[in-house]
């Protein structure tokens, strides 16, 4: 393959005729995907695949049929599991192939050189407001585990009564 694949993105053998990835996403979190599909002996060597993305409710958010390379990107209205599926046209096409995803949420799916143009920012600028994302994103996520946290307690409250002695 002669596209330059960033050091975070997954690479997996198809192994049966449909793969699954899932994520854990937040709600109103932007996410962009990018992927490829090609014998596993043979980078250079294509293998068109159908792919769909799909919503914590199962609803598609994104599906292409006979693909080798493509890209996707949302911004998602609900927190849950996202799932993304590669299928072969069938098991032997699978079993000699390989799936290259890059998938990246939030902060990581910005394209900063875009927003340093648009802006007119500085290099500094720029990093400054990466980070100012980054520190949104752990902020948003640390009130999500303490929102999980407190329900998981009144569980384990409700429970306790009902076992008391």
């Amino acid at each position: 393959m002669h596209h330059a694949w960033p050091v975070g993105a997954l690479e997996f053998d198809m192994l049966f005729q449909t793969k699954c990835v899932m994520e854990e996403i937040n709600r109103n979190t932007l996410v962009v995907g990018e992927f490829a599909s090609y014998h596993k002996d043979n980078s250079a060597q294509m293998v068109p695949m159908d792919i769909k993305v799909e919503d914590p409710s199962g609803s598609v958010l994104y599906e292409q049929k006979g693909l080798s390379t493509g890209s996707f990107a949302f911004t998602t209205k609900e927190d849950g599991d996202f799932k993304a599926c590669f299928t072969a046209k069938d098991i032997t096409t699978a079993q000699n192939s390989k799936i290259k995803l890059d998938w990246k949420t939030g902060v990581a799916a910005t394209d900063w050189d875009a927003v340093a143009k648009k802006d007119h920012l500085s290099e500094m600028q720029t990093e400054l407001k990466r980070l100012e994302g980054t520190i949104r994103e752990i902020h948003a996520e640390m009130i999500s585990m303490r929102s999980r946290e407190e329900e998981m307690r009144n569980i384990n409250e409700a429970t306790n009564a009902r076992v008391a002695w």
